[in-house]
This record gives structure tokens, C-alpha cells and sequence, in this order.
């Protein structure tokens, strides 16, 4: 059989850059509001968490508190794709916020936790859904007209759980998922990839945490 496609296969889909924007966000907004909280004589702890991507055990990092982004699947609209260039699915990403606390003289360990991932999960939840990352920085105000990747983006459902933690010195971590839906389009490979300029085109994951290599002004 003679094969078809003539160039390598290098792109990121459009789910990975997704996902990993929607970690960046998250990275860089959350150093805004610390920022801020100093700015205006607030603790900044009570306004930080550290953020992962695809991590299957976020809480071994010990960085808590912590979100985890992972992309959990997509759904392809038929009707709405075309056969040859693009598609339109619908993918569902995980935003789930871990939250630690040891118990006080007043409070048990498990209150504390629960209450501290309520302020996680209502920081990256306010953060995603602000008006401003309607698109995630993906659309076509970003991208330019013909050139956006993200048509909508939702969150679904909110579900708090215990953690399935099976390990010593794990006490008293509760998590809390935000399901964030968003729809996007994907090209298939016979079409050459379009370069976009992402959002955070400066923040480097290393062993999937979000990193910082660029200084930028937050106070402006």
C-alpha cells in the first residue's frame, strides 16, 4: 500500500493546548491575585494554590494547596464536521482542587480541609468563568477572525469527595472537581498546522507543574 501523508505528524491536537491553557491561566491568574492581596495588606495565602497537569497522585508533590487540570475525553459532532479538514468536538476537562488541613484546638482536620478547598475551588472557578477567558485566550479575538480554536467553554458540575488515598501521611485531604466542558475545533493532518500564539506563551511545565520563566508586571 502506498502511503498518503507526505509530512510528519508534529502538532498538538487541540485538546493538549486546551488543557494546558487552562492550567496557565490558572498559574498566572493565581500569582495576579496574590499579588494583589499584598497590594492591599491581605495574607496572599489565602489566595494561592499551585498548579499540575495530569498528575495521577497531584497530592505526592506535598505543594498543597493544589488543582490538578486533566483532560478527560471529547465527543465529535458529526453534523457540525466537516470529512476532510475539520471537526468539532466537545471536550470535558477536570479541575480538581485538593485542600489540607491539620486539626486545631477548635477544629477537626476534615473541617478545616473541606472549607479550604471551598476557597480553592471558588478562586479557579471565578478565575476560568471570568468574562474575559470566555474563549481560554483561544478565540477569535485572540487568534484573530477564521483562526479560533475555542467556540465556548462551560463548567457543568461541581463535586466535592474524598480523595481515594490509601497512604500514610495523607490525613485529611478532601478535593473538589470542577467539570469544565468546552467546545473547539480539530484538524485533521491533511491539512499543515496553523501556529497560534497562545496565551501564556512563556510558562514551561517540568514534571507537569507549572512553571515561570518571564518576568511580567501584574500590578498594571
Amino acid at each position: 500500500m502506498i502511503t498518503k501523508i507526505k509530512t510528519l505528524i508534529e502538532k498538538q491536537d487541540t485538546n493538549e493546548i486546551v488543557r494546558d491553557q487552562i492550567a496557565a491561566i490558572l498559574a498566572i491568574e493565581v500569582e495576579n491575585q496574590k499579588t494583589i492581596a499584598t497590594s492591599q495588606a491581605k495574607n496572599p495565602d489565602d489566595f494561592s494554590f499551585s498548579v499540575y497537569v495530569e498528575r495521577s497522585r497531584p497530592w505526592e508533590t506535598n505543594e498543597m494547596p493544589l488543582v490538578n487540570v486533566m483532560f478527560d475525553n471529547d465527543r465529535f459532532d458529526t453534523k457540525g464536521s466537516g470529512l476532510i479538514k475539520q471537526q468539532h468536538p466537545i471536550g470535558t476537562f477536570y479541575i480538581d482542587c485538593y485542600g489540607y488541613k491539620a486539626a486545631d484546638e477548635n477544629k477537626t482536620g476534615d473541617e478545616l480541609a473541606s472549607k479550604e478547598v471551598d476557597r480553592i475551588a471558588r478562586l479557579a472557578r471565578n478565575i476560568i468563568m471570568y468574562n474575559e477567558y470566555a474563549y481560554l485566550g483561544l478565540g477569535y479575538q485572540e487568534l484573530g477572525q477564521g483562526n479560533n480554536l475555542v467556540s465556548k467553554r462551560y463548567i457543568v458540575r461541581r463535586e466535592k469527595f474524598m480523595p481515594n488515598i490509601n497512604q500514610d501521611g495523607y490525613e485529611n485531604i478532601v478535593a473538589c472537581r470542577l467539570t469544565l466542558e468546552v467546545e473547539y475545533k480539530e484538524e485533521s493532518p491533511q491539512t499543515l498546522p496553523e501556529d497560534f500564539e497562545l496565551l501564556i506563551f512563556k510558562c514551561q511545565r517540568n514534571d507537569g507543574k507549572i512553571l515561570f520563566t518571564a518576568e511580567y508586571d501584574l500590578t498594571a
